[in-house]
This record gives C-alpha cells, sequence and structure tokens, in this order.
C-alpha cells in the first residue's frame, strides 16, 4: 500500500532552540543544542561584526577588513555576519545539530505547550508534517516589527561596466529615517577580474518593499546621484539582484556575552 504524502512524523529531544541569527547559532554550538533553523533569515553579506570582538572562545578568528572612506579616514570591520554563519552551520551539521536542515521552509511561532513541560512545534518537509516535541524549546529570535511594521535589511547589487581602482570603496549616508532608510550604507567590493560591483544596503518596511521609492531602480538612482559625481570617469550601472532578510529580536544580542560571559546559562540549564 502506498504511503500517505501527509502522514505524521514525530521527533523527541530534551531541549532544542529555534533561531536562525549569529547569536542562535553560536549559542547551539556552545551549549551543543539542536536548533531550526529557517534559512531565509540568515545575516546577508556585506553586514560586519564588531572589529576586536575576540572569537577564540568558539575557535574562530575574527577577521578584519578596513574601509576607505570619501572623507580620507579609514573604518576597520570584523569579518562578515554571514561567514560565521556559515561557519557554524557547517560545524553544527557534522555534529548532528541541525535537524533536517535544508528540507523545510518555515517561519516558526511560539512552541505549543503539551503537558509536562513538553512543548511542540511543526514543520512541514517533503508533503509531511513532523512535530517536534521538547522539554525545553527556546525560540531564541523572531522577526521585528516596530509600531506594527515588519523591518527588513536589503542589499541591492548594482553591476558596473568600467575596470577602475575605487580608493574610496565605503560610502555612508546621513540622510536618515527612523524607519524606512534607503542606501544608508554602499560598500564597493571586486568582482571577476578588476571589475567592481555595488551593494546598496537599506532599511525598509514590509509595506514599502513594493513601493517605487524604496524599488531597486530607486536605490540605483540614490547611488548615481549621490556617489558617482565624486568619481572622475562616468559608468552605466546596471542592476543586480536584491536580497531581503527580515530584522530580527533575540534573546541575546552580544556574541561577547554569549560566548564569554554564559549570559546563557539559565535560559539552557533551568
Amino acid at each position: 500500500m502506498k504511503a500517505s504524502p501527509h502522514r505524521d512524523t514525530d521527533l523527541y529531544f530534551d531541549k532544542v532552540i529555534i533561531g536562525t541569527t549569529v547569536q542562535a547559532m553560536v549559542t547551539a554550538y556552545k551549549y551543543q543544542i539542536p536548533i531550526f533553523v529557517d534559512e531565509r533569515h540568515k545575516p546577508l553579506p556585506h553586514h560586519h561584526l564588531p572589529y576586536g570582538l575576540d572569537l577564540s572562545g568558539i575557535q574562530v578568528e575574527n577577521k578584519s577588513r578596513e574601509y576607505n572612506l570619501l572623507s580620507g579616514k579609514k573604518e576597520k570591520r570584523g569579518m562578515q555576519r554571514l561567514e560565521l554563519w556559515n561557519i557554524m552551520a557547517y560545524r553544527l551539521g557534522i555534529m548532528g545539530l541541525m535537524p533536517m536542515y535544508g528540507f523545510y521552509k518555515n517561519s516558526f511561532t511560539d512552541p505549543v505547550p503539551v503537558g509536562n513541560n513538553i512543548r511542540m512545534f511543526a514543520v512541514g518537509a517533503d508533503n509531511k508534517v513532523v512535530n517536534i516535541y521538547s522539554g525545553n524549546t527556546l525560540l531564541f529570535d523572531y522577526a521585528k516589527h516596530t509600531f506594527g511594521k515588519k523591518v527588513y535589511m536589503v542589499n541591492d547589487y548594482i553591476e558596473l561596466d568600467k575596470i577602475y581602482d575605487f580608493k574610496t570603496d565605503m560610502f555612508t549616508s546621513k540622510d536618515c529615517d527612523f524607519l524606512d532608510t534607503l542606501n544608508f550604507e554602499t560598500i564597493f567590493f571586486k568582482d571577476k577580474g578588476r571589475k567592481y560591483k555595488v551593494c546598496a544596503k537599506s532599511i525598509i518596511t514590509e509595506e514599502n518593499l513594493d513601493v517605487w521609492k524604496y524599488s531597486q531602480t530607486a536605490t540605483r538612482l540614490k547611488v548615481q546621484n549621490s556617489i558617482f559625481w565624486n568619481i572622475e570617469k562616468s559608468f552605466n550601472l546596471t542592476l543586480g539582484k536584491r536580497e531581503i532578510s527580515p530584522i530580527m529580536n533575540r534573546m541575546e544580542d552580544s556574541l561577547e556575552h554569549i560566548i564569554d560571559f554564559d549570559i546563557m546559562d539559565k535560559e539552557i540549564y533551568e
């Protein structure tokens, strides 16, 4: 008899974490607890950790990157958050602590109590429902809402048609709104060969993602008008992809506190 494509499967754990931020991944690795991850919420490229943050407690070297500003000053940043996320994902994967990773796409909500301190949540995978039961379930992070609006980090990529070595490779904007801020920081980075690409970073609320004022075209025009007048050569700017990830509320923001000061001990061991 052919198995039902909608059958339920139950999995049982002592403790699990639901979360996708770097902080959640580091917590799962430090305490060796299974973590259920929504990959769509992982960090975007070109968003960095603080320079000087000591990651030796999790056996990672915090690489540094120096950017040149238009003023002539330099600014140091730590490694990209996405790079640390990938390191943690690789380690957790080979340790067997990322169950079913890559097989489901869910936006997790608060786990439901089912008695005796056991909590349950469900994920969908291959047209089947997998019920996760845990004695201690930590909802480490969830999408942030400000004044009832879901807020996203957005990367817009712009391709340049000429080869040129930029003396300035980071531009920051003082034109910042409280919620929706288009192109608050722009990074130049080398693509194939000597050609450069541009990553324009913005903060956009969900309701404005499809509004022209905050579109990729509007981003390109702002980059062209506010930055390229400082450059001696003319360029044709071509839009590339747009990447979107929600800004998250987290149980703990500080990686230093998680790694070195055991701030999550109470939540893990209670």
